[in-house]
């Protein structure tokens, strides 16, 4: 988490080597915006893979081709150049935002998850207190110093998932019985179970999920 977010929120450090590279500061801060709309685009999707294929292969795939698109924008010549790599490793790089809270609540007891989940987003500030120490002073020679050094990290990173990280064990999913229903609910269903349907109702059928969107969405305006 601390690698991705060094470089998806960490870009902006380098808007002075940017502006000696002969980039206009409105392009440059187009060029910074990058990796978060790359991270946009693609965040759903990420989601859907770490339900398909677990945490552990979204992590160290998306980080690892991360890290080469970073080594190759260090070679980048031009704004759309330079503004593709951007946004394809923040295209890449949201398997981490979209697997390592999975792996928490995966791997920790409900009453232990409020902690681990803190301490997993302490990573955010982290890295970008990571690119406030190393960017500038990398970006001085240029840009290229600052990209090879974020790419290092994340690949880094990618090979810390693969020696480290293991995908928790999942509940199987309830047997299905004639008819297209559970085993559960063709007992009598439970709280939650679409009895005749294919699986557990929607829970955005309650307003609580609509709230806490809102909620958040309003505290991103100040």
């Amino acid at each position: 988490m601390t690698a991705g977010c060094t470089y998806q929120y960490g870009i902006a450090y380098l808007i002075p080597a940017l502006r000696h590279a002969g980039f206009s500061l409105e392009l440059a801060s187009v060029l910074v915006a990058c990796p978060t709309a790359g991270l946009l685009l693609t965040l759903i999707g990420w989601g859907a893979a770490a339900d398909r294929w677990g945490e552990r292969v979204v992590l160290a795939t998306g980080l690892s081709v991360a890290g080469l698109v970073l080594l190759l924008a260090a070679s980048a010549r031009g704004a759309v150049a330079l503004g593709t790599c951007l946004v394809l490793a923040g295209a890449t790089g949201g398997s981490v935002f979209a697997a390592s809270g999975r792996l928490i609540l995966g791997w920790f007891a409900r009453h232990e998850r409020g902690l681990a989940m803190g301490i997993r987003q302490s990573a955010q500030p982290l890295g970008v207190a990571v690119a406030a120490v190393t960017l500038p002073a990398l970006g001085v020679a240029g840009t290229a110093g600052p990209l090879l050094f974020l790419g290092s990290f994340c690949l880094i990173a990618s090979m810390l998932v693969v020696l480290l990280v293991r995908d928790p064990a999942r509940p199987e999913q309830p047997a299905r019985v004639a008819g297209g229903t559970s085993a559960a609910a063709g007992a009598g269903g439970g709280r939650g179970t679409r009895v005749g349907g294919s699986g557990p109702a929607s829970p955005y059928r309650q307003p609580v999920l609509w709230r806490i969107h809102a909620a958040s969405a309003l505290l991103v305006v100040p």
